[in-house]
């Protein structure tokens, strides 16, 4: 019998072997506890920046009843409060994997990504094979200063597979992205694909900048969003 009433676990590890403490544990918790809607925080102790290094691609998310991955709970970070130009945010969660195509895919509905840094991933940082999901708040493909573009990024940045209702910002300050850094001429910060992919909202974000919204990186490449089949809004 597992519980019907809001689930939290608390990230408290950067290490990436699946222990109680870390993200990899925590979605697996979420993903178990689909009864309800779940919550991710961190909590990792010490200051700075703290970096999650995959040596995989992480569970995928398939809590049917939403899960919430909430990078801005750890101490110490802060939302962007500017409605346009420069973001002001400060993210401290930052998710890398050199060796690993994709970070995370969304297999369910109605999950929140957001406050979180994605840099150094060989295909994409974020793929969603399903709708009614947003990524807000997030820098993809530069680093947590929002200022360098990462060393591996090399094709996608959120990954848009044929599914509609989905939301890269929505329009308010906080839910602000910073998508970047890519370093293929073939890829795509916003990337999305398929007959039925209608209804996606991109909204407020810089896209193709640093988080000045003035500066373009070094070895930035690629289209900002490409759309190749469908409607999106």
């Amino acid at each position: 019998i597992y519980p019907t009433s809001t689930q939290t676990f608390t990230v408290t590890s950067t290490l990436d072997d699946g222990s109680s403490g870390t993200l990899r544990w925590a979605i697996n918790q979420a993903n178990t506890y689909s009864c309800s809607q779940d919550v991710i925080e961190f909590n990792i102790a010490g200051g700075g920046v703290k970096t999650i290094t995959l040596g995989s691609a992480l569970p995928d998310i398939t809590d049917d009843d939403g899960l919430t991955i909430n990078g801005y709970s750890q101490p110490l970070t802060s939302v962007n409060t500017n409605t346009t130009g420069a973001l002001n945010s400060t993210l401290l969660i930052e998710i890398t994997g050199p060796t690993v195509a994709t970070a995370l895919t969304v297999e369910s509905s109605n999950n929140v990504i957001k406050g979180l840094v994605f840099k150094d991933f060989t295909f994409t940082a974020i793929r969603l094979n399903t709708g009614s999901n947003q990524v807000l708040g997030c820098y993809i493909g530069m680093d947590y200063l929002g200022t360098t573009a990462s060393g591996i990024n090399t094709s996608y940045g959120v990954y848009i597979n044929n599914v509609s209702g989905n939301t890269i910002g929505d329009g308010t300050d906080a839910g602000r992205n910073l998508i970047s850094g890519l370093k293929s001429a073939a890829g795509s910060g916003i990337y999305l694909t398929g007959a039925s992919i209608s209804g996606n909202i991109i909204k407020g974000n810089i896209i193709g900048l640093q988080k000045d919204g003035v500066t373009i990186p070094a070895s930035n490449q690629g289209t900002g969003i490409n759309i190749t089949e469908g409607t999106t809004t």
